[in-house]
């Protein structure tokens, strides 16, 4: 994964996104139940002069679910980057299985453009408050022997907490989000590879706006800027 894709992740997570319940990034599953609405996102790493802005939605019931993302990145002259995905799952009372399918352009400015094809297929399970969720993805191009995943559950005991764990077979992710009436406060960490980020998020009737900011052990600083609105309710917990 680069660097601005493993910086959607992470800023996602701090502003207290998880797998099942808000809305598609890069590294989100194509197997989530309904949550319609749309998000608009802006990222930043100071040091490698590195930008990255992303919108995002998705529309759907308890029975089934639509989204697309799509997102353009920049690191000084030297790199551009545009993707875009389109993903569907059919969900039942306690299953989610749905696949998803993405479209890479990479380019250096004024020199050589080149494209790869990446494709998703996942799973998620609910089982009362809890939410196990598996993914596979790979680019079409690659031997499947390089297939990558990303696991994890999530649980929502209340209103008033959210918390997950992920694994991707090299480092364990985990987070959890405090939620008031018109604020919410996310934490995030990752290891091996230290990583912590730190969110808020305001709550105004269905609008979320908030801001994060992130260090790792590898130089990989960052804030993020994100504004979310919900079109609909949630069809789960």
């Amino acid at each position: 994964m680069n660097k601005i894709a493993f910086l959607l992740l992470l800023v996602g997570f701090a502003f207290g996104n998880d797998i099942s319940w808000l809305l598609s990034d890069y590294s989100s599953s194509p197997a989530r139940f309904a949550n319609p609405g749309f998000s608009m996102d802006f990222y930043r790493l100071p040091e490698t002069d590195q930008l990255a802005s992303s919108v995002s939605g998705e529309w759907g019931d308890s029975r089934y679910r639509g989204a697309f993302i799509g997102s353009y990145e920049s690191m000084d002259s030297l790199y551009r980057k545009i993707y875009t995905e389109w993903g569907m799952s059919v969900n039942g009372d306690w299953l989610a299985v749905g696949g998803a399918y993405g479209l890479s352009m990479e380019w250096t400015p004024g020199d050589e453009l080149w494209t790869s094809h990446r494709y998703k297929a996942g799973a998620s399970i609910v089982y009362g408050r809890l939410i196990l969720w598996t993914y596979l993805w790979n680019f079409f191009h690659e031997p499947l022997k390089n297939m990558q995943y990303l696991s994890g559950v999530t649980i929502k005991p209340g209103d008033s907490l959210d918390a997950f764990f992920q694994w991707d077979g090299r480092s364990a992710y985990m987070g959890s989000s405090l939620n008031f009436r018109f604020v919410s406060l996310s934490t995030f960490y990752r290891f091996p590879g230290f990583c912590v980020g730190l969110g808020v998020n305001f709550h105004f009737d269905l609008w979320n706006v908030g801001g994060s900011i992130g260090k790792s052990d590898h130089s990989l600083d960052w804030f993020g800027l994100s504004v979310k609105k919900k079109i609909g309710k949630k069809t789960i917990l």
